[in-house]
């Protein structure tokens, strides 16, 4: 990687002899290099020198033997040699590197490219076809115009627990596993959406360059996280992937979800948004995903209701996408609140300070009538060994006596290693685990504890939660009607 006019170390030059070299970079790739596949990442991976930011760069990549190399960077020379016109083109266009095999379409009149790496013949074409559909959907409801090809990466993981997608902006990354594509495709196919979502809307979640490289917007990233589900879950509709059904069965299925996150967090989704490195982060993203999503279809509903079907979230979201998207300075919570109440013609002052900057409980079930959707609100027994005993680094801290760890012999300064032979990173991993048992069974509990490992069995207790159980799904009025079809039509 070298600028035309030299690349300078982080430490002080010593003269041009130091000013003038080659520096091969191997840190930041984290989990994206792997001996199946490196995704490199350029703002991960390629320092920001202020001084040389709009300088032409040459970039030479060694591609390691059987493997084939995806970029949207310009192509230089033979050899793997690509030119970016300046950091911001490097750094927006990153190279995909595997054995993988690719697919490629024509939309817009130019040709797109879909890239497998590890995922079996049998689901190329369904992947292909699911994804051109949303991506032709998404791209004439936000009016997306390509300046060059798009690339959408399919990377298969062994240990995926469900498919998660990325959106930059002239690429977005999914990955799956066997079982997700077996078992779960009506969450790829939102992921799928959600990642194109991102794509469109990337400079709003990510700003320019500066002394922070890419800075999240994390002041509203419940609102940016929950715009990217809400109309991942949409797209999947209006595009044709799913039914009505299909709709309905993930909208209870996420309200269940987020009534079981709720009792956790005792903080407004925009203080955690603001505070996020504070927080369990993969289970905090998960939090304002969820919530941010319900709260997107809230508005969306409510703005139907009152406008007659005139007026809808998707003014808000093309408004944003359209007008914003050069925005350079940092949104706000009262931003997106002005703008919501300008282009909906409604005041949601109270509406955000009671469920954005307040912590009442959502309104569900009024909402879901409107739309035609009766449910009712029972109580369920759960699983539950309560992860907020863990810290960050799955240590044991605070833990009650009446708790069955204690109980079954762990102690405060333990650390959580496995769980029936299954490695647990982090706090997620522990909640998940869990989930997946049965009240009253048993579990072998893996502690690291003095350098020494120290097996636990211990009996999961239940706990009993709120759930939501759908009673009828089919509207009784002109005007639920109408709604509903506005809503999953986008008409």
């Amino acid at each position: 990687f070298q600028a035309e006019d030299g690349i300078r170390d982080l430490v002080r030059s010593r003269g041009l002899g130091d000013v003038y070299k080659r520096q091969p970079q191997y840190t930041g790739l984290g989990k994206s290099l792997s001996r199946d596949f490196a995704l490199i990442n350029g703002a991960l991976l390629f320092m920001y020198i202020r001084e040389f930011q709009h300088l032409p760069i040459n970039l030479t990549v060694n591609v390691p033997y059987n493997w084939k190399l995806a970029t949207n960077l310009p192509f230089d020379s033979e050899d793997f040699q690509y030119r970016a016109q300046n950091y911001l083109e490097l750094i927006q266009n990153p190279l995909f590197m595997g054995p993988f095999e690719e697919i490629y379409f024509d939309h817009q009149g130019q040709l797109h490219y879909i890239i497998f790496n590890g995922i079996y013949k049998s689901n190329m074409e369904k992947l292909s076809l699911t994804s051109q559909k949303l991506l032709a959907y998404q791209t004439d409801l936000f009016s997306i115009s390509f300046s060059g090809r798009y690339l959408l990466i399919f990377e298969y993981l062994l240990e995926q627990r469900g498919p998660a997608g990325q959106g930059f902006p002239n690429y977005a990354v999914v990955y799956l596993s066997s079982r997700n594509i077996q078992n779960d495709f009506k969450n790829i196919e939102k992921t799928i959406g959600s990642s194109f979502v991102q794509s469109w809307f990337n400079p709003l979640f990510y700003r320019g360059i500066a002394e922070k490289i890419y800075e999240p917007q994390i002041q509203t990233l419940w609102f940016w996280k929950g715009l990217a589900e809400y109309y991942g879950m949409l797209s999947a509709v209006r595009a044709g992937s799913w039914s009505e059904e299909d709709f309905v069965s993930h909208l209870i299925s996420e309200i269940n979800r987020y009534l079981r996150f709720e009792k956790f967090y005792k903080l407004p989704v925009a203080r955690i948004s603001y505070d996020i490195q504070k927080q369990d982060v993969n289970e905090a993203l998960e939090y304002l995903k969820l919530k941010g999503e319900l709260l997107c279809f809230l508005l969306d509903v409510k703005i139907r209701s009152i406008s007659q079907n005139t007026r809808s979230f998707d003014n808000i979201a093309k408004f944003i996408r359209d007008w914003c998207v050069d925005y350079q300075g940092n949104f706000s919570d009262d931003d997106i609140l002005k703008i919501i109440n300008s282009l909906s013609s409604i005041n949601f002052t109270t509406f955000f300070d009671m469920y954005v900057f307040g912590k009442m409980m959502l309104p569900i079930n009024e909402t879901l009538e409107q739309a035609g959707i009766y449910a009712e609100l029972l109580v369920d027994t759960i699983p539950d060994l309560d992860h907020t005993i863990l810290t960050k680094n799955q240590v044991i801290n605070n833990l009650p006596s009446e708790h069955p760890f204690a109980i079954g012999g762990i102690k405060n300064g333990d650390k959580i290693v496995a769980m029936n032979n299954v490695r647990i990173t982090d706090r997620f991993d522990f909640r998940k685990f869990i989930e997946s048992q049965s009240v009253s069974s048993e579990i072998e509990v893996m502690v690291e504890r003095d350098k020494l490992s120290v097996l636990h069995l211990i009996k999961i207790p239940g706990k009993e939660i709120p759930i939501l159980k759908l009673i009828n799904a089919i509207p009784r009025t002109e005007t639920q009607l109408k709604l509903r079809k506005g809503l999953l039509s986008g008409k």
